[in-house]
């Protein structure tokens, strides 16, 4: 299960690589197993991501914004964290979630700094 509710804008260049095959065993077939689902289903969590983001920051719909975390104040970090965000207007989940962020996600194994 994805918890869309929870998403939040992060600036690219603090996203950190997680090296799946220094994972313990258990894990690293738990990770695999997630990035192979986001994989296949890209195309249906980005439309879920964008009729929830709906619900919570433009038609403010009570259920959606109990449960999920308060995406405009997470854009207003993020703005501050100094990252270019919308400046007018209600920002869009693309300006949040750029497509192309989530059409491009790969898995890096990279070699551990003790080798």
């Amino acid at each position: 299960m994805i918890a869309l509710n929870n998403m939040i804008p992060v600036p690219e260049g603090e996203i950190a690589e997680l090296d799946i095959e220094a994972q313990a065993d258990a894990y690293k077939r738990l990770l695999y197993k997630q990035y192979e689902y986001i994989k296949a289903n890209r195309a249906e969590i980005l439309s879920r991501a964008a009729k929830l983001y709906e619900h919570v920051v433009l038609k403010r719909t009570p259920f959606f914004v109990k449960i999920s975390c308060d995406i405009p104040k997470l854009v207003d970090e993020y703005r501050k964290f100094g990252v270019a965000a919308p400046t007018e207007g209600k920002p869009e989940l693309a300006d949040i979630v750029p497509p192309e962020s989530v059409a491009n996600v790969s898995v890096t194994t990279v070699a551990s700094e003790a080798d």
